[in-house]
C-alpha cells in the first residue's frame, strides 16, 4: 500500500494572497483574510463580496440619510419608500430589493407569499 501523502504544516508568520488583490501585494496574515466560497478575500475586498454589508440608499432628491420609512400599500409592488426630510416619496421597488421589502414591511398573518430572487 503506497504511503498517505503528509500535508505541510503552516509556517508561522506566513501571508496569504487574497483572490482579488494585485499579484505584486505581499499578502495578508491568516488573521486578516475572510474566506467566501472557498477563496480568500482580504478585508477590502471582503465588504464588496459581502452582500450582508449593502448601505440604505440616500434620497435621491436631497441626499439625506433619512430616506428608506416604507409604507406598505397591500403588495411589494404597491409600497413606497418616503424622505422624512424633504418628503420626496417614490415606489419602493426602485431603491429596494424585493426580499428586502418583504422582510422589512409584510404583514405577519399575510397570505401573500414571499418573493424568490
Amino acid at each position: 500500500m503506497a504511503a498517505r501523502k503528509i500535508k505541510s504544516r503552516r509556517k508561522r508568520g506566513e501571508l496569504h494572497k487574497c483572490y482579488k488583490c494585485p499579484p505584486e501585494h505581499m499578502g495578508w496574515k491568516r488573521s486578516q483574510i475572510r474566506w467566501r466560497r472557498t477563496l480568500p478575500y482580504c478585508f477590502e475586498h471582503a465588504l464588496e463580496f459581502d452582500e450582508k454589508n449593502k448601505p440604505w440608499p440616500v434620497c435621491p432628491k436631497c441626499e439625506s440619510n433619512d430616506f428608506g420609512p416604507l409604507e406598505w400599500n397591500g403588495s411589494i409592488e404597491k409600497a413606497v419608500a418616503v424622505c422624512d426630510s424633504c418628503g420626496f416619496n417614490d415606489l419602493a421597488t426602485k431603491h429596494f430589493d424585493a426580499p428586502a421589502i418583504w422582510v422589512t414591511l409584510s404583514p405577519i398573518d399575510s397570505s401573500y407569499k414571499a418573493p424568490v430572487s
